[in-house]
């Protein structure tokens, strides 16, 4: 049996656990020392989401869709720190490296820094039949209160169905 918590209950249950805190904190703040990496609130669709971008006013950005139980920092830290792209594109033929390209990864709602609605109240993520939808729902929602019209999706596990 498979038992979710709230970003709120799980920081309450493992705030003595140093892996937990990191985990449910948001570890961008505290390691983020570059300016082409930024963390906002972005509020759209009903929900307050958590985003993770690098290279913000770079021409052609890349949405980025979590796993069903990860997080913008869990699920895309390489490519979101400085670097990370960079050294992805030392190994191979990636373009992505390019600095024409940003990235946005955002916490899927319910989860971690997105587990608050518009109006403040908690959000628990939830897996009805149709949840794949509602992230790629909220995906555009928050792409578009970010102002881009035009981007490129990347989705790990779950991320990459929705």
């Amino acid at each position: 049996r498979i038992r979710l918590l709230s970003a709120d209950a799980a920081r309450r249950r493992y705030s003595n656990n140093v892996q937990a805190r990191t985990f449910f904190g948001n570890p961008c703040a505290q390691r983020n020392g570059s300016s082409n990496r930024l963390s906002r609130k972005v509020n759209a669709a009903g929900a307050n989401f958590n985003v993770e971008q690098r290279n913000p006013n770079a021409p052609h950005q890349i949405l980025c869709l979590a796993g069903s139980l990860g997080t913008a920092s869990t699920d895309f830290s390489v490519q979101l720190d400085d670097g990370g792209l960079d050294r992805a594109a030392a190994s191979s033929s990636d373009s992505a490296a390019d600095p024409q390209f940003g990235l946005v990864a955002i916490d899927p709602r319910g989860l971690a820094g997105s587990s608050f609605s518009s109006s403040g109240k908690v959000l628990t993520r939830e897996y009805p039949s149709d949840f794949y939808l509602q992230d790629a729902f909220d995906g555009a929602a928050v792409m578009s209160a970010l102002g881009y019209d035009k981007y490129s999706v990347m989705g790990w596990s779950d991320g990459a169905n929705a």
